[in-house]
């Protein structure tokens, strides 16, 4: 038993829930519910959006002058071998876990390795 035919269904009235705008920029006219406040369409909001992005990213992007800096170099002595070294003020700054005793890394070996032990903990390198 095949029945043929459309089923009825409800019409909801458009006009209880949505309203016409029309939009400030272009003109276009379309239904938008009645709790939507802007007075323009996506395209058009999306548009001044992504101009008003466009513009700061340009803003942002303008290259900066940099001033020249000043050399900031300490001359420091090494403490095993006495050669005169410079270092960077910024390592010798209590933020940093260096000190800049030494002018390299065997001279700063050779200091760890002269300890005053002769027995017990810490007596053989």
């Amino acid at each position: 038993m095949k029945t043929s035919g459309t089923i009825k269904t409800e019409t909801r009235n458009r006009n209880a829930w949505s309203r016409m705008r029309t939009c400030d920029c272009c003109g276009k006219p379309e239904s938008v519910r009645k709790d939507n406040t802007s007075t323009t369409c996506k395209s058009c909001a999306a548009r001044k959006a992504g101009a008003i992005g466009l513009v700061t990213i340009q803003a942002r992007a303008k290259p900066k002058i940099l001033k020249p800096r000043e050399s900031k170099q300490i001359k420091r002595r090494c403490e095993t071998c006495a050669h005169d070294f410079t270092v960077a003020q910024s390592v010798v700054a209590s933020t940093s876990n260096s000190s800049a005793r030494f002018c390299s890394r065997p001279c700063y070996h050779a200091f760890l390795a002269s300890t005053p032990r002769v027995r017990g903990r810490g007596s053989r390198w």
